[in-house]
């Protein structure tokens, strides 16, 4: 049993998530993801009593050591592993893997914030441990769809493809370049900015082929359990169909790490559906999947189970094929925008919460506007996309009279002659809308719950008539 340096590159973005990225262990030693779940450990040689040592190879046992001044090179010569000191001296060394034609490139190095203080530096195997960067997550990338991972970039290109392997012994992710004299890297700046670079034999400079960039709500878990992130909306943060604020008080001052919580559990009896949820990065934490099934035996299945919370294709190639089935909480949930994002998604939602039809909307989107004009941010209402293409006046104007249109007792509502004087008279002074009638005082800011009366997230018109 050992790893070889193909499928020690292969580990740096190993599993469905493509995590990277190393830690130290207890006894100083950090940890490289190895094939078969196999971590290597780098220890020093003064405390090591192996004496078998590896050389112009490219693989590693659990009986041998890579020592510093000794190498691992790939079978296709392509990539090299071993120790190396940035500026030349020996005084700080690193364990990495870099392209053996661009010896001062390292792609990945094991022990960054931890270096080497001397050259007794010593590379084995051991059997515990996985592949991560410390013990907090700071960014997922998603889970595999079948073309790309849910989370990612969506890139095509003619240089390479992606090749995705899942069997019962390894889970990998590797591009493969059909040009071998082209080099590729992916890096991220201290900006936050991910770069994939290409460059020829021939030449001295990396050339930028994509590069993308990140928002608050590739931070993981930026909204908490059952909270799904929009980049593109001032509140950045809402509740998932059927979910509330765990902490309302903390979510009024955006604080949204507490997450979600359901207004309704699931009874787990007959009636209980799915609601679509479009264009997501797909959700972390627990969950079982199955190639065979299509869409809707895997929603049969979860109906099946009552600790199923959500499901979606495992595959979105064509019209989607496999199944993927999450229990318990849903974290790091985010809306994409980028062209390309088809990866949807179903939340399991109880009977009481399915085709409450249009009261439980119009209460919902008053008392939405309602806490967002005593919060002065009615103007959130609106669409961003809308943003260049409004007078914020008027908007607002509309709002207040909507909002005295709907006041809980009839009496202080004020006729349509008066509404329409009001909506044509922009100096004239508004009076303060008291509490809309449809106004549910246990409820929360649901704007997730309010587009979810539609199921099919169809668009609606209004159109105005008398009364």
């Amino acid at each position: 049993m050992g790893a070889r340096l193909d499928e020690l590159v292969r580990a740096h973005g190993r599993l469905l998530e493509g995590r990277g990225g190393a830690e130290l262990d207890g006894r100083g030693g950090a940890v490289l993801g190895g094939c078969k779940g196999q971590p290597v450990t780098l220890r020093t040689a003064r405390n090591s009593t192996t004496t078998n040592f590896i050389h112009a190879a490219d693989a590693i046992s659990f009986n041998e050591t890579l020592t510093d001044g000794r190498t691992l090179v790939s079978s296709g010569q392509s990539f090299e592993l071993g120790f190396f000191s940035p500026s030349g001296s020996r005084s700080n060394r690193y364990l990495g893997i870099w392209y053996k034609n661009f010896p001062d490139t390292p792609v990945w190095v094991a022990n960054r914030e931890s270096p080497v203080s001397h050259s007794f530096g010593v590379l084995t195997l051991s059997t515990d441990g996985v592949l991560r960067r410390g013990s907090v997550k700071t960014f997922r990338s998603g889970i595999w769809n079948g073309l790309r991972f849910s989370g990612g970039f969506s890139l095509t290109s003619t240089i390479y493809k992606s090749i995705f392997v899942a069997d019962k012994d390894e889970i990998y992710y590797m591009f493969d370049l059909g040009d071998n004299s082209i080099s590729t890297k992916v890096v991220v700046n201290q900006s936050g900015l991910t770069q994939h670079l290409i460059i020829d034999k021939g030449s001295s400079e990396w050339t930028v082929m994509y590069s993308s960039t990140r928002d608050a709500c590739d931070n993981y878990g930026q909204c908490g359990a059952n909270g799904i992130c929009r980049s593109d909306r001032k509140r950045i943060c809402e509740c998932l169909a059927g979910y509330i604020p765990k902490s309302e008080s903390q979510w009024a001052i955006s604080d949204w790490s507490s997450g979600c919580t359901r207004r309704r559990p699931l009874d787990c009896q007959k009636g209980d559906g799915f609601v679509k949820l479009k264009n997501v990065k797909l959700p972390d934490l627990d969950f079982w999947h199955n190639e065979s099934m299509n869409l809707e035996q895997c929603k049969a299945e979860c109906l099946d189970n009552c600790s199923c919370m959500a499901v979606a294709n495992l595959d979105i190639k064509g019209r989607g094929s496999g199944c993927i089935m999450w229990f318990g909480d849903l974290m790091d949930i985010r809306e994409l925008v980028e062209p390309g994002s088809e990866q949807d998604m179903y939340i399991r939602m109880p009977a009481s919460e399915l085709g409450t039809g249009l009261c439980q909307a119009i209460s919902i989107l008053s008392k939405l506007a309602w806490l967002l004009w005593n919060e002065d941010k009615a103007i959130e209402l609106m669409d961003s996309c809308l943003e260049d293409s409004y007078v914020e006046s008027q908007v607002q104007a509309c709002i207040q009279v909507g909002l005295l249109c709907v006041q809980k007792l009839p009496k202080d509502r004020p006729g349509m002659s008066s509404v329409v004087f009001m909506l044509g008279n922009e100096g004239v002074t508004l009076p303060e809308p008291q509490q809309p009638g449809f106004f549910i005082e246990r409820s929360s800011i649901e704007m997730d719950n309010f587009e979810k009366c539609n199921a099919s997230n169809a668009g609606t018109m209004t159109m105005p008539e008398a009364r």
